[in-house]
């Protein structure tokens, strides 16, 4: 017996040359490829077990261990392996030498099995902070006992993640044995573009697609749909803009949509933000357009609430420029974005944005706490868009509610701009602890008041609380429990300073998604209590922060008498943190999400087409009535000539009249042919509003 050979492998490597690790007669990969092992002899366990299956084994090329490669730096094009890598004691070390030696613009590749497929599922989950420690320490387990580590694949795209490196495709289940999962990263070396085999097409599904030339152009057209800000920005508004500016600088085509100028909450949309980029709006819309009279009824008018808000996202779709990518930065701009048919609509979610509404329904809530309002913003996650998440949690949430795979890249920090400074405490012996306040119940401030009354009544006299952002409605700064000083919003300089200079940051917001507050105060060298919602891509507990469980007020109290007592155990964690905000730059970043930008674009990356649409229903012959398009056997990313004698790529469960498919790198011909009955159902059934020119090209 012998596995099936990968079309995702083939995809990526074909016509490139590399090394397998571990490689086996039975699980060929049909690559060209040189064989390590740490073994050249036949008689071993797993070379007889290899003749037992399918009757041979295969040769040992190069004799030695995985993780010490007797080959040069940047001598391969690859490093590929299955079913090898839970073997080694200390996989951190393993992919930084496969890394070392895979030339730059290559690809490391592994398949791993997967803990609920395998004769693992009983055993516990390998953490991250785990494998750093063992990294460090140089002590791990014996791979002569058992797998050295067990991952699913979440798993090991964080460890991918904090070491940093860019991931090509990811696959929850491989397409070689289909146990385990698939992992691809990207070597990129001084900025080296990827290497392309044979085809540069990629799907992480492993299925058939056209490979397209790779791009002519060395730019992209690409529009920011997001809602006004004030002067001061944090959180999500902040790195979009920032994204903005450095796609910008690096020489695509970018730009600002927002919506009019009545709704601004200054003179400008986005006050202080210094950088030439064009904002679209409708100038001609009115606040006289927007149904206002639905709004503040006793009792609610749910239903009219709703119609006001639909109004609301309509006034930024007329805005909307043509642009190869329509990105929307909010939930309220997937619609919008969707709907222009102005470009590929891309979502860089910032959040599982469904939490933002209120847990009642009282009119003092506003539109969040319209339920009717909340189930639209749950249902446009399940649009057929392109989404690139912004932390592991959050990619997480998007398969465990919806089935759909999403990338994850972590935001940058720039450690320039928050950095060290002397502490205060060292002069005073006052210890100071920082926390960002917003009203909302999620974000958790009620339940950091009486951490810290607790906290001031154990050490009187010595502790200060710093509390930043908003006003609090119920504890303010004078309240009787703990008392703080409140420093209103804050820009970077002002906060960088509060960070460096004070001793603990506690961050006890219930869920977040790649929060920037622990993040920050890591940059500036001070230690942090956080939550472990949205942060498990840099607070590693123990390691870079004290990870608490979220309103348990007693895990927040033996934290900060923790911290508090043990100032060895300050520095260790804000020393450990400074270092992975180092690790977390804007070029990494914006790199990672470039390369799927331009994958996007050029077709490359899967998405779920009309999954959130699918009622499941299916006909006698198994298939879903709502996709009843799929009898014209297309694939995603597929050029087709219609019977009306236009061309039309499938795209995100729509056809795409496309002007110029020479211009996207598609091949006009030859096309296979879309039948008239195809075409008019898939115009008008219930995946297609319209044939539109996605791209923007002009005959």
């Amino acid at each position: 017996m012998k596995f099936k050979e990968s079309v995702l492998a083939h995809r990526l490597l074909d016509g490139l040359e590399g090394i397998e690790i571990g490689g086996s007669a039975h699980n060929r990969f049909g690559l060209k490829t040189r064989n390590v092992d740490y073994c050249g002899e036949m008689t071993t366990i797993f070379k007889q077990e290899e003749i037992k299956v399918c009757g041979e084994a295969l040769p040992v090329d190069i004799v030695a261990p995985g993780d010490q490669l007797p080959l040069d730096d940047n001598s391969v094009d690859f490093v590929i392996s299955s079913h090898v890598m839970e073997h080694f004691p200390d996989p951190i070390k393993t992919l930084k030498e496969w890394y070392r030696v895979v030339r730059p613009g290559g690809y490391i590749y592994v398949i791993a099995p997967h803990k609920e497929r395998t004769f693992d599922r009983e055993r516990p989950r390998s953490t991250l902070a785990e494998l750093i420690e063992r990294h460090e320490t140089g002590n791990g387990p014996d791979p002569d006992v058992a797998h050295c580590s067990i991952w699913i694949t979440e798993d090991f795209v964080e460890l991918v993640q904090w070491l940093g490196w860019p991931l090509v495709a990811v696959q929850d289940t491989d397409d070689k044995v289909g146990n385990g999962f698939a992992v691809v990263i990207g070597v990129q070396k001084d900025g080296a573009a990827m290497l392309v085999g044979a085809s540069n097409a990629v799907d992480a599904s492993g299925a058939a697609t056209q490979a397209p030339a790779i791009h002519a152009r060395a730019h992209l057209s690409m529009t920011f749909v997001m809602g006004p800000t004030q002067q001061i920005r944090t959180g999500g508004a902040a790195c979009i803009l920032e994204y903005a500016r450095r796609f910008k600088a690096r020489g695509h085509e970018v730009s600002l949509t927002t919506w009019p100028k009545f709704l601004w909450p200054q003179d400008a949309p986005f006050p202080g933000f210094d950088s030439d980029i064009p904002v679209y709006y409708d100038a001609t819309a009115r606040r006289e357009s927007l149904p206002y009279h639905f709004l503040n009824k006793i009792p609610r008018d749910y239903l009219g609430e709703m119609r006001f808000f639909l109004a609301y996202m309509h006034l930024v779709t007329p805005a909307i420029p043509r642009a190869d990518l329509i990105i929307a930065a909010n939930w309220d701009g997937i619609i919008p974005a969707w709907q222009s048919g102005k470009g590929k609509p891309v979502h860089f979610p910032q959040h599982y944005d469904e939490v933002f509404f209120a847990q009642d329904s009282q009119p003092s809530a506003g539109l969040q706490g319209n339920p009717l309002i909340k189930m639209l913003c749950r249902n446009t996650f399940q649009m057929p868009v392109y989404r690139i998440a912004n932390s592991t949690w959050l990619a997480g949430e998007f398969r465990r509610r919806f089935g759909e795979t999403v990338p994850a890249v972590q935001h940058g920090i720039d450690t320039t701009q928050f950095h060290l400074r002397p502490k205060l405490s060292a002069q005073d012996g006052i210890i100071r602890v920082v926390t960002y306040c917003r009203p909302e119940k999620w974000k958790g401030f009620q339940d950091a008041v009486p951490a810290m009354a607790e906290l001031m009544r154990r050490y009187p006299n010595k502790i200060e609380w710093h509390v930043y952002g908003f006003a609090h409605p119920v504890f303010g700064p004078d309240n009787p429990l703990a008392p703080y000083q409140f420093h209103g919003a804050l820009g970077h300089e002002e906060l960088s300073r509060l960070y460096a200079q004070s001793d603990i940051v506690l961050c006890p917001s219930w869920y977040e998604s790649f929060p920037l507050p622990p993040i920050e105060a890591m940059a500036c060298g001070t230690s942090v209590i956080t939550t472990p919602y949205g942060t498990e891509d840099y607070a590693i507990d123990g390691h870079t922060a004290i990870v608490v469980r979220p309103r348990v007020v007693a895990d927040f109290i033996v934290a900060l008498d923790g911290l508090v007592r043990l100032p060895e155990l300050r520095d260790r964690l804000a020393r450990n943190g400074r270092a992975i905000a180092e690790s977390l730059t804007w070029d990494k970043a914006v790199s990672a999400r470039e390369e799927l930008l331009w994958r996007i674009h050029r077709n490359q990356m899967p998405t779920s087409g009309l999954q959130g649409f699918d009622t499941g229903i299916m006909d006698g012959y198994g298939n879903s009535f709502d996709r009843l398009s799929a009898e014209i056997g297309a694939k995603e990313g597929e050029l087709l000539q219609g019977a009306d004698h236009k061309q039309y790529l499938v795209e995100s469960g729509r056809l795409r009249h496309v002007v110029n498919p020479s211009a996207l790198g598609l091949q006009s011909a030859p096309t296979r042919a879309l039948d008239l009955l195809s075409l008019l159902r898939s115009e008008h059934g219930p995946d297609i509003t319209s044939t539109a020119n996605y791209y923007g090209l002009r005959a």
